[in-house]
């Protein structure tokens, strides 16, 4: 048995075996990539359902609005059962809505039930039925304009943020009702 040393001869590894440390990190960075791309389109399927949740119940809010609001400017009267539905249709608005958007849901409230009070046939009542009436008559373009940047489903973040920034003032509250009449 021998064992053959040979010292002052040096043979250099294959190729390959050389360059394995260059192929792990650049395998390394391309699954980095990858796990990274693949994160970014969980996030945006994501955001993309969540959008599609909130447009239904967004949608529900608006065509209670657009329904009371026709419902007095046509009908020139609400009943106790049109507010109560559409009372149960705005519940929750202050949580897929912004304040400016809830506020104005609310003006429709405060109007429609003071409609509902209104609806006696008393004569010093009829002053502010018409008042009532005109102000929810101005409502009916209003609506779609006020709900417009929220039932949109996919639009860039620039027409996001210029639409919040760029809207409209809200209309003048509903006449409010008097107790003294």
């Amino acid at each position: 048995m021998t064992i053959d040393i040979t010292i002052g001869s040096h043979t250099s590894p294959p190729w390959y075996v050389a360059m394995a440390p260059l192929f792990s990190l650049g395998s390394t960075a391309i699954l980095g990539v990858i796990a990274a791309y693949i994160g970014w389109r969980q996030w945006r399927t994501a955001h993309t359902k969540l959008r599609l949740d909130l447009y239904d119940r967004r949608l529900a809010v608006y065509e209670a609005c657009r329904k009371m609001i026709a419902d007095v400017a046509f009908k020139r009267a609400v009943t106790a059962e049109q507010y109560y539905e559409y009372f149960q249709s705005i519940g929750g608005t202050a949580f897929i809505f912004d304040g400016y958007v809830e506020l104005y849901v609310r003006m429709i409230a405060d109007c429609a039930a003071g409609m509902i009070r209104a609806n006696d046939a008393r004569p010093e009542y009829e002053f502010w039925r018409h008042q009532a009436i005109g102000w929810m008559s101005g409502r009916l373009l209003d609506v779609e304009r006020v709900f417009r940047p929220y039932l949109v489903i996919e639009r860039p973040l620039v027409d996001l943020y210029l639409m919040r920034r760029l809207r409209p003032p809200l209309p003048q509250p509903p006449p409010r009702w008097k107790d003294e009449m």
